[in-house]
């Protein structure tokens, strides 16, 4: 599953790619990915133009002009791709965005199903869309305020897991970040000492802008917008052991085996929302 590193790479490519571009049309060849808006994206999103794409959590936001707004979320295998606009469709390609005097159209992919795109008609009406509130972005989130959200009595990971409390995280950069600030995931996010907190805060961002740096972190077969795999393993220490293949586990992207765990010492961990990833 994509996460921030990976969203926020995307987001970046996007931006360049489509920014200023104007909607041509709109294609939709299953109608339930999308998941708020269907008839007012395909009656209004014609002759828009693309302000930016931006990132909130794991959330994908193209922003419009005149006002509205579509939102993306990956989900489990979902990809917003751009194609170019004389390619067949693939059948997991449901929806295709075609632009005015543009050689590529933007295409949502997603063979799973689990992802969807949200659409707002006008100014103002982001907020009237079903979804989720997110907490303080984790790319930016400050000390004061992760210290007051880590008062709450539940396991570490699991809060910070919570995409209500913290927007962005997920399951291997939460390990990661736990693993570089030498904190048990089970541990009790209220029990943490004022070192702690503090390591965690560095760590979470430091964590999240490495992998950004390297063009995110994956161990499936994700592709970003263009098609070829920009994202690559950068070394991720603790849950390089999850990957698929005995001979890859415990390496990072330049194969030389990672000394602060190897995968013989990584153990899991049951808390109450994924598997942790700990080296006792």
């Amino acid at each position: 599953m994509p996460e921030l590193p990976e969203v926020e790479t995307i987001v970046r490519q996007l931006d360049r790619m489509l920014r200023g571009a104007v909607v041509e049309s709109v294609v939709v060849r299953r109608r339930e990915v999308i998941r708020h808006g269907r008839s007012a994206l395909q009656r209004h999103l014609k002759g828009r133009r693309i302000e930016g794409v931006e990132r909130e959590g794991k959330r994908i936001i193209i922003k419009l002009s005149p006002p509205a707004v579509l939102v993306c979320h990956l989900g489990m295998t979902g990809r917003l791709m751009m194609v170019p606009a004389r390619e067949p469709i693939d059948k997991h390609e449901h929806v295709c965005v075609r632009l005015v005097r543009r050689s590529h159209e933007l295409r949502f992919r997603d063979p799973r199903r689990f992802g969807g795109l949200w659409f707002a008609n006008g100014d103002g009406m982001r907020s009237a869309l079903p979804l989720r509130p997110l907490g303080p972005d984790a790319l930016s989130i400050r000390l004061p305020v992760l210290r007051a959200i880590l008062q709450r009595r539940r396991q570490i990971k699991a809060l910070l897991l919570d995409q209500q409390a913290i927007g962005g995280m997920g399951n291997i950069y939460c390990d990661e970040a736990l693993f570089a600030a030498r904190i048990h995931p089970l541990t009790l996010a209220c029990e943490l000492t004022e070192e702690q907190v503090r390591s965690l805060s560095r760590n979470i961002r430091g964590t999240l802008r490495a992998s950004i740096a390297a063009g995110g972190t994956t161990f499936s077969d994700y592709r970003g917008p263009t098609g070829p795999r920009e994202l690559s393993r950068n070394g991720c220490e603790c849950t390089a052991a999850k990957a698929k293949s005995a001979d890859d586990a415990g390496r990072g992207s330049n194969a030389s085996p990672l000394p602060a765990a190897h995968p013989a010492s990584v153990r899991t961990a049951n808390d109450s929302a994924r598997p942790a990833h700990v080296c006792p």
